[in-house]
C-alpha cells in the first residue's frame, strides 16, 4: 500500500524497496494487518470473531502513534493562513491544517464509541468493521487537507484509494458477518 501512496515517488532510486518495505501508512498496516489475521485464523481454525478486541487496541494505539507524528514533524497538514482559526504551527513555525490532532482527536473519540458499544453488546463481533468503514470515510476526506503527494488532477492521493480500500474491506466484512449470523426467516 505504501507504493499506491508515496512510493511511486521513489522508483528507481537506490532506495526504493528499502522505502517500500519499511511502510509509512496506517491505512497500509489496517489492511494488510486485517489480511494477516483472517489467513491466521483460517490455519488454525479460530472460528470465533476476534475483531472487537482489536477494534479497542487500534484507535488507541494510532492516536498514541500520533503523538510520535506531533513530536517529529511527520503527517503534516496542507500550509495555510495563519489567521485562520484552526492553524496549527508545525516545527518550522508554519501554518498548517491541523492533521495529526485531528485524527489524533478521531481516534480518541472512536475509542470511546466502541468502548461504548462493547459494554452494551451492541454490533458484537461487528466493531472491528465499524471502525475500518468510520476510518477508511474519515481519512478519504482528510486527506484533500493533508500535504501528501496527490495523483489525479492534483487532488486525489493514493491515500485516498487506499483508505476507500479500508472502508470497502470494513464494509464487506460487515455484510459477510451480518449473513452469516442472520436469523432464519419463520
Amino acid at each position: 500500500m505504501c507504493l499506491l501512496a508515496e512510493g511511486w515517488l521513489h522508483w528507481g532510486e537506490p532506495a526504493f524497496w528499502f522505502e517500500a518495505a519499511v511502510g509509512k501508512t496506517i491505512l497500509g498496516g489496517l489492511l494488510g494487518g486485517y489480511g494477516g489475521v483472517e489467513i491466521t485464523k483460517k490455519l488454525i481454525a479460530a472460528p470465533e470473531p476476534t475483531g472487537d478486541w482489536f477494534a479497542i487496541i487500534v484507535p488507541g494505539a494510532i492516536a498514541m502513534g500520533r503523538i510520535g507524528c506531533l513530536r517529529h514533524g511527520c503527517c503534516l497538514g496542507k500550509t495555510c493562513d495563519p489567521d485562520r482559526w484552526y492553524a496549527w504551527l508545525d516545527r518550522s513555525g508554519v501554518a498548517r491544517w491541523p492533521a495529526v490532532p485531528l485524527e489524533f482527536g478521531f481516534n480518541l473519540l472512536a475509542l470511546v464509541i466502541l468502548l461504548s458499544l462493547k459494554r452494551l453488546r451492541l454490533f458484537s463481533g461487528q466493531l472491528f468493521h465499524l471502525y475500518l468503514m468510520a476510518y477508511g470515510i474519515f481519512r478519504f476526506v482528510h486527506e484533500f487537507w493533508r500535504d501528501t503527494p496527490k495523483l489525479l488532477g492534483g487532488h486525489i492521493s493514493g491515500y485516498h484509494l487506499v483508505a476507500v480500500a479500508v472502508f470497502l474491506l470494513g464494509f464487506i466484512g460487515f455484510v459477510r458477518r451480518q449473513s452469516r449470523h442472520r436469523p432464519a426467516p419463520l
